[in-house]
């Protein structure tokens, strides 16, 4: 099995991390730890499902740097993205399977197809990492 999940749920709390509104960082930090609670019962859940060997994405970063009016966002989308990809990790490690980091896949501004969609470049140098884990089985 090859899985990958839990980019959506970032995208559906970006507001987050974007609300302009002053808040502090700990009510930040408070909210994300709301959405983070729900994100290890349903991670948990789906890989006590997975039977034999699995291949676990984590989260890739977006390449928000590529349109102005969201660069500004990049360096907090990446400590949101690193705090849920700990989560994954470790889940990862609890139910024995392997994990692919998928932020050492898409490196470069041409891995990506917009600021939060692969490439085809990067979307080849994912279908290689997961061929060569399939190989190693």
């Amino acid at each position: 099995s090859v899985l990958s999940i839990g980019g959506n749920d970032l995208l559906q709390n970006m507001q987050l991390v974007a609300n302009q509104d002053q808040r502090t960082a700990v009510d930040v930090l408070e909210s994300l730890g709301g959405v983070a609670d729900g994100f290890v019962e349903r991670y948990d859940t789906i890989l006590s499902l997975l039977n034999g060997p699995a291949l676990v994405m984590t989260i890739y970063n977006p390449s928000f740097e590529r349109d102005p009016s969201m660069a500004h966002l990049q360096r907090s989308c990446e400590l949101v993205v690193g705090m849920f990809n700990d989560i994954i990790q470790q889940l990862v490690r609890k139910h024995e399977k392997d994990l692919l980091e998928l932020r050492e896949i898409f490196t470069d501004e041409r891995d990506y197809a917009n600021p939060i969609e692969p490439s085809h470049v990067g979307g080849g140098k994912l279908a290689d990492a997961i061929l060569r884990w399939a190989k190693s089985l």
